[in-house]
């Protein structure tokens, strides 16, 4: 079967439209411009609030995704999606530093009992249709969906800043997605859900018995060492992502004709529309990650060249930026945003090849949640150095670190693209 001849039934729209309403982030573009206005521009501070939100979602990572695994998929998910409209309205209250922990804290929540969890769902979907040859370009397409509600976000986003020039209102109509987002996932059929209901086991011994399969696979040092691997990039893409926005906001200052008298208009022009052509090169690199994929010859080389790339690339973003070409800078940005979603269908594919399909969550969730201390890091670490000397040394010094990590820690002279069953 080819990835154009997939029969899109009932359940892939239902798959496309969680990642399409998902991806409604309206907050998005600006969302570390209004973190510096709240703190006065103080770097240091908006990467602790990032690294914040990395840690918590470190923290309860695996333990979300034996929940799901153990207790089902379905509900972890509407827990996640009331937990992201709390910090929505949380972030439309604050106006410190301290008022702003309560939503970084609760999406750091949110975050960790989604990432895996819908994953795993798409994978036991392939699973019961027999397409698991074809991983790569089902999530592909269905990711796809996720990039095009990021562009349509963008113009979205533009609208309301025009109708209501105030970042907070923002905050607060992103919760509208949210909430047909949850109904969406209620509409899912409870076989994805994959929690034995017939069982006579308790919630608590299910969950005892994912700790175990957990502590299993995190045994094995190759599987870590693979797992850190995969998530590398990950880690990166999210730590630094959101400095594509202060980037911006340096070509409005170098564009006196829209500014007028206020950057804050060029910035109503120029960031949401920078982030919709970004993300209709992400939807078209997300759809074709499965051809892109036949090029190389392993799964795991892919992955591996793509992490190293898009250190490359962030070398060359930082270098740009600190030689006051922002707008080439950008384009290395969009660069590195489209190596991502090269990568990430790849990474679903290649994880879930190998591991017992009954604890795809959990799996999916330590893979992300080692993203997440990387993110961590690299948020906290970079905030710090951008405060003394300045973003360009920042996005320099952490695209040095990926390529660093990428080449040392991914696996070596292995050749082998299954990972332990945990079985």
């Amino acid at each position: 079967m080819k990835a154009s001849e997939f029969e899109k039934d009932t359940q892939y729209f239902r798959f496309c439209a969680y990642g399409f309403l998902k991806n409604l982030k309206f907050y998005e573009p600006f969302i570390m411009l209004f973190l510096l206005e709240q703190l006065a521009g103080n770097f240091s501070q908006v990467g602790i609030l990032y690294a914040l939100r990395f840690i918590i979602r470190t923290l309860l990572e695996i333990p979300s995704g034996i929940i799901a695994d153990a207790l089902g998929r379905k509900g972890s998910l509407v827990f996640s999606y009331a937990c992201y409209i709390l910090s929505f309205i949380s972030y439309f209250l604050a106006n410190s530093f301290i008022l702003l922990l309560i939503p970084t804290v609760l999406f750091g929540v949110a975050d960790a009992f989604r990432t895996g969890t819908h994953k795993a769902m798409i994978v036991d979907y392939l699973n019961l249709k027999g397409w698991n040859a074809h991983k790569t370009s089902y999530y592909g397409y269905t990711r796809s969906w996720s990039q095009t509600g990021s562009a349509i976000s963008s113009l979205a986003t533009l609208i309301i800043f025009f109708l209501v020039p105030e970042y907070r209102i923002i905050f607060l109509l992103s919760g509208i997605p949210y909430v047909l987002g949850t109904i969406n996932l209620l509409s899912y059929p409870a076989y994805l859900n994959k929690c034995d209901t017939n069982s006579k086991e308790s919630s608590l011994l299910k969950i005892k018995d994912k700790f175990r399969d957990c502590l299993y696979m995190l045994s094995s040092r190759a599987t870590i060492k693979k797992l850190v691997g995969t998530s590398t990039f990950f880690g990166y893409h999210h730590a630094l992502k959101d400095y594509l926005q202060p980037v911006a906001l340096s070509i409005s200052f170098a564009l006196p004709v829209l500014i007028s008298d206020k950057v804050d208009n060029a910035m109503v022009f120029l960031v949401p529309a920078i982030y919709f052509v970004i993300y209709l090169l992400t939807t078209a690199a997300s759809r074709n990650s499965g051809k892109a994929q036949q090029l190389f010859t392993s799964t795991h080389r892919s992955i591996k060249l793509l992490s190293i790339t898009g250190g490359v690339l962030g070398i060359a973003m930082g270098l740009f930026y600190y030689f006051q070409q922002p707008l080439i800078s950008l384009f290395f940005f969009a660069a590195v945003f489209v190596c991502i979603n090269l990568q990430r269908p790849a990474v679903v594919s290649y994880i879930s090849s190998g591991f017992n399909q009954k604890s795809m969550a959990t799996v999916l969730s330590i893979e992300s949640q080692l993203g997440s201390l990387l993110a961590a890091i690299f948020a906290l670490v970079g905030g710090v150095i951008a405060d003394i000397y300045g973003l360009a040394a920042t996005l320099i010094i952490i695209s040095i670190v990926l390529i660093l990590l990428t080449s040392l820690i991914w696996f070596n002279g292995n050749e082998n693209n299954h990972l332990p069953n945990s079985e």
